[in-house]
């Protein structure tokens, strides 16, 4: 009996181990949230005496701004990636255009594309970490929960959930990182492109801070992109269940 119940002891003890890993790595499971529940609120908003410190040193804020997101986790750009910024630069003077790219590392200033990038000078390359830029937004616990691996567009749907809490929150322009702009666009407000004539698309999203349509796209996003069967139909999806279509 002695040696039956050493041998019950050990399963139990077994069992116990295996039902808490499972709770603690399951993908689904509350307490990857949980493990994340800290997060660095950076506010980018330009305010008075606050400003801060880019990736090559300089100090900048956010007002209306032109944004380009680099979501593959790299640390250099492509040429393409290159011209579409250099071309928005050139053409829009006025606008400060944010970069924003997501390496591990740092981005890599040695790359000849980031140097010419980093010479224009209201082009700011700016290194974030997206778990911190969307802290306190409805985006963050989406994002900590990384439902959104499980999507086979990842980069894709990770880029339109910046997009939209961008120009949500700070107003102004996104572009995508393979349009190439051939003329100003600083007088355009509140406005988008289509990808024909039935569907919206949100290659370039032009609205001011805080716009009704971007607010209900940064709600809706998340449950919406488990319904959505193409990559290019998430925003025509979100815009016909907010009904502001």
């Amino acid at each position: 009996m002695m040696f039956s119940w050493k041998v019950i002891r050990k399963l139990l003890g077994v069992f116990v181990i295996f039902i808490l890993l499972f709770f603690i790595y399951s993908p689904d499971s509350d307490k990857n949230v949980s493990n994340k529940n800290v997060c660095k609120d950076v506010d980018y908003v330009c305010q008075s005496g606050k400003l801060l410190k880019g990736a090559l040193g300089d100090h900048y804020c956010v007002n209306e701004s032109i944004f380009f997101v680099e979501t593959s986790f790299s640390n250099v750009l492509t040429p393409r990636q290159a011209c579409a910024i250099e071309s928005t630069a050139r053409h829009n003077p006025s606008f400060q255009v944010n970069v924003l790219m997501t390496p591990v590392k740092s981005i890599d200033f040695s790359d000849p594309f980031i140097k010419t990038i980093s010479s224009l000078t209201n082009v700011h390359l700016i290194h974030v970490s997206i778990e911190n830029l969307v802290c306190g937004s409805p985006v963050w616990k989406w994002f900590v929960s990384e439902k959104w691996k499980k999507s086979q567009w990842q980069a894709s749907h990770l880029s339109d959930a910046l997009r939209f809490f961008l120009i949500w929150k700070y107003g102004g322009m996104y572009l995508d990182m393979d349009i190439v702009c051939l003329r100003s666009m600083e007088h355009l407000r509140n406005a988008a492109i289509t990808e024909n004539w039935d569907r919206v698309a949100s290659g370039i999203l032009i609205f001011q801070k805080g716009h009704e349509l971007m607010k209900r796209c940064v709600y809706t996003m998340k449950t919406i992109q488990q319904q959505v069967k193409e990559n290019n139909t998430l925003f025509s999806n979100i815009q016909q269940n907010a009904r502001l279509r």
